[in-house]
């Protein structure tokens, strides 16, 4: 029996948290992270930054873990993670984009002043965001 979404974001928020508060230094290389652990990372940036494009959430990961660039074995790495993430319920997949299960609808975000230049380019954007 599959436990309820609450409890596997709360899982999720912690993990997240706790791989933030390591100064981006991991012990476990991204691509050996496990699958299952991986995917309850996945699920809080999409829960946080939501919804994304699936590229940009590999993007997300990869800065977690201080990496300057991902490969495409971190990708798929990811890719991975949000099959894992999408089985459990927890977040949704629109296309390209990713988003959590339980947002109702896509946050016009205002993008003047982002780190991440990924976030400015259109073809990166969810398009009810750009509508």
């Amino acid at each position: 029996m599959s436990r309820p979404i609450p409890d596997l974001l709360n899982e999720a928020r912690r993990e997240l948290l706790e791989l933030s508060t390591r100064n981006r230094l991991l012990d476990t290389p991204l691509h050996t992270y496990p699958e299952a652990k991986l995917a309850k990372v996945v699920a809080a940036v999409i829960e946080i930054e939501g919804p994304m494009h699936y590229q940009e959430v590999a993007h997300r990961v990869r800065t977690l873990w201080g990496m300057p660039q991902a490969g495409a074995r971190i990708q798929c790495c990811v890719d991975a993670a949000l099959v894992v993430a999408g089985d459990a319920g927890i977040i949704r997949v629109d296309g390209e984009f990713v988003l959590h299960a339980a947002a109702e609808m896509t946050p016009v975000r205002d993008r003047l002043n982002v780190k991440s230049q990924n976030l400015c380019k259109p073809e990166l954007l969810p398009p009810a965001e750009i509508m």
